[in-house]
């Protein structure tokens, strides 16, 4: 894996800076995290990961970074507390999501390391716009994907979408498009477990674009923890 990763001068005043063990684990992590989208292998699984994800196990994680595997437990449960990365864990595996990605990373990795001086016009700006529309476009379509995967009526896929995508727009208290849709799938989470839509196997439960139309979110965010605090204490 090459490349660079963006590294806050803002960490010298963290309390991050403070723990040998926690810096380094984070730092760890920022370098493993993919870039790109890519499909990862575990044994014979295909595992598709997003730019921000890896796949994480301890025994590896403490022999890269020369960590016991109790401190990589401790490390991991602590920067989930801040809210800055995410774990989701299978039988086999886990994967990692650094929060707020994008938004911290992605200048960073579109920048070549040949790249030149010169004094040559830009891109012209209808170029520019089409394109930062398809790189938008295409960060919506991960994000729904994840949020598809877990919600469990998997009906009017085209109209869940269009109504994810509106919601993402149309965010409000500082969130990114990463932190909240990371708010989304806890909410959901959240309300699989509840009496409601476990009644009669699942008969209750409200269309994906249902769901989202009536930003059903809103009655169970108070339950979920979002994960969009990346760098709270950077």
């Amino acid at each position: 894996m090459e490349g660079y990763v963006k590294l806050w001068r803002k960490t010298l005043e963290s309390s991050m800076w403070e723990n040998h063990n926690l810096l380094v684990f984070w730092i760890w992590c920022l370098l493993k995290a993919t870039y790109k989208e890519r499909i990862g292998k575990v044994e014979y699984q295909d595992v598709p990961l997003v730019p921000g994800q890896f796949i994480f196990g301890r025994r590896k994680a403490a022999k890269e970074t020369r960590l016991s595997e109790r401190t990589i437990r401790t490390c991991c449960r602590h920067l989930e507390n801040m809210g800055n990365l995410t774990i989701k864990t299978t039988h086999l595996f886990s994967i990692i999501s650094i929060v707020n990605w994008a938004k911290y990373q992605e200048e960073a990795t579109q920048q070549t390391t040949h790249q030149r001086p010169t004094d040559d016009p830009p891109a012209t700006t209808d170029k520019k716009g089409k394109k930062g529309k398809k790189v938008k476009k295409g960060i919506y379509v991960q994000l729904f994907n994840l949020f598809w995967k877990e919600y469990p009526k998997k009906k009017s896929k085209k109209d869940a979408e269009r109504e994810f995508s509106i919601a993402i727009k149309g965010r409000t208290n500082g969130y990114t498009e990463e932190s909240f849709a990371d708010m989304l799938i806890e909410a959901v989470r959240v309300v699989k477990k509840t009496e409601d839509w476990n009644r009669n196997n699942g008969q209750y439960i409200p269309l994906p674009s249902t769901w989202l139309h009536g930003e059903k979110w809103t009655d169970e965010i108070s339950k979920t923890q979002p994960t969009g605090r990346v760098y709270k204490d950077l």
